[in-house]
């Protein structure tokens, strides 16, 4: 171990940065090597790659050394970094790698209930952000917009206390309806009409809402995140929901594009192409040259884990997000306004030590709670599905920050335990199972 560090400290950076993205291709090779197909371990790993490459492009861009400059990269940061990450995403390489051989089905009467109140919440949500998006969409420069996003308080105005409350609530549960509407579109085969408004209506609030906000990030994120549920079911789909899901997410993804190049062009105009680099790589180089170097305390929990921190009535009320990096700037000695990925989040809050040790404690009891492995449920899509949304968002930031973020965390327990304890007697086999044990057979023979 000590060779390794030393080799780190004797190389260049821009080495390090090339290093360091090829561990992350070689680890996404390995996961397709151990499933032998596009699955959510694999996306989410070869998002990862990616980012890694574009931390390379973005420390090599003729403009880097101009606007932010180095003081050198830590190598061992980096391998910490990957190592931590690898600790956490051991359940969705796992078992989000596995070929499912069957499916139980969720209690028809509970989630047809659970579907007809939140459909209710998401028209009152709609209704109420809608002047909010139009004037997002009538703005003559998208960029102000994005800037005044972070020095406001509340961009949505709610006309009732009881309504800014509701929004607060299904924001926290937003992510875990989209996995919801997506098990039940894909199992359920009464009350389709029903089903297919709630997924639509689902998968097209956090876009819908983002708009407001200008956010260009999460809405790219949030149609990985659909890609990620595909492919955790994909063994289940029909070729032509496959066809369906393909055509509708490249007509979705066209006008996100269109807004992320629009919004890019507005705020930095000539830089827009170095922003682009900087957007797909800086996590990983700011974690290496900024975070792991000068960060010199942790917050705690009072930064990220606020709800939490106020039933424990020590919680500290910030009125901006522009108040709270703030905050984090004076105890911890870094800018918290960039991105450090979520791991680098984590670090913030409790420390090198304790954030390794959350992984490890986590990741086992999500594989103790998920099992059996080659079957599939409701409440397993919803925990794996919110691990993978938190490492979608995780290159970047910890998404589960704040009191919507630790809304999101409850929600998904309560949800995964809600339709674990309505459970049903009623399952469907995967069409591809005959396919997988011959494929199996096949290999068991080569082996001999």
């Amino acid at each position: 171990m000590s060779k390794l560090f030393i080799f780190w400290r004797n190389v260049s950076d821009s080495t390090l940065l090339i290093v360091n993205a090829l561990a992350y291709t070689l680890a996404t090779l390995f996961v397709y090597r151990r499933s032998r197909m596009f699955s959510a371990g694999f996306i989410i790993c070869a998002f990862f790659a990616a980012v890694a490459w574009g931390g390379v492009l973005f420390h090599g861009h003729p403009l880097f050394y101009s606007f932010v400059g180095t003081s050198g990269y830590d190598g061992e940061a980096l391998t910490y970094l990957f190592v931590t990450l690898a600790v956490f995403a051991v359940p969705l390489v796992t078992v989000g790698n596995r070929r499912y051989t069957r499916a139980v089905l969720p209690n028809e009467s509970i989630l047809v209930k659970t579907i007809k109140v939140v459909l209710v919440i998401q028209i009152i949500q709609y209704v109420v952000m809608f002047p909010a998006v139009v004037k997002v969409l009538m703005s003559s420069n998208l960029g102000y917009a994005r800037d005044d996003s972070y020095d406001t308080a509340e961009i949505v105005q709610f006309p009732f206390y009881a309504l800014n409350i509701l929004n607060r609530l299904y924001m926290g549960m937003r992510n875990v309806m989209i996995i919801i509407a997506f098990y039940a579109l894909v199992f359920e085969k009464s009350h389709r009409t029903l089903i297919k408004i709630f997924f639509i209506s689902s998968a097209a609030f956090p876009i819908y809402y983002y708009t407001a906000y200008v956010s260009r990030a999460v809405m790219m994120q949030e149609l990985l995140f659909i890609v990620v549920l595909i492919a955790l079911l994909a063994g289940f789909i029909k070729v032509s929901m496959m066809r369906k899901s393909a055509l509708y997410l490249c007509i979705v993804a066209v006008p996100i594009v269109i807004a992320f190049i629009a919004i890019s062009n507005s705020r930095f105009g000539e830089l827009a192409s170095y922003m682009f680099y900087r957007y797909l790589g800086e996590p990983m180089v700011n974690y290496a040259g900024e975070l792991w170097p000068y960060l010199t305390g942790h917050t705690g929990g009072d930064a990220y884990f606020s709800l939490f921190s106020k039933f424990m009535g020590e919680s500290l009320n910030f009125d901006t997000t522009v108040e709270k990096w703030d905050y984090m700037k004076g105890v911890t000695g870094i800018d918290a306004h960039i991105f450090y990925t979520f791991v680098g989040g984590l670090n913030i809050e409790f420390g090198y030590r304790w954030t390794l040790l959350i992984g490890v404690l986590l990741s086992g009891l999500i594989m103790k709670v998920t099992r059996p492995y080659n079957v599939m449920t409701l409440p397993k899509l919803i925990i794996i599905g919110m691990l993978a949304y938190t490492f979608i968002n995780g290159a970047y930031i910890f998404v589960l920050q704040g009191d919507g973020g630790n809304l999101e965390i409850l929600f998904t327990i309560f949800f995964a335990y809600y339709f674990h304890r309505f459970s049903s007697d009623r399952y469907v086999e995967c069409p591809a199972k005959r396919q997988f044990d011959s494929l199996i057979i096949r290999r068991e023979v080569d082996k001999k």
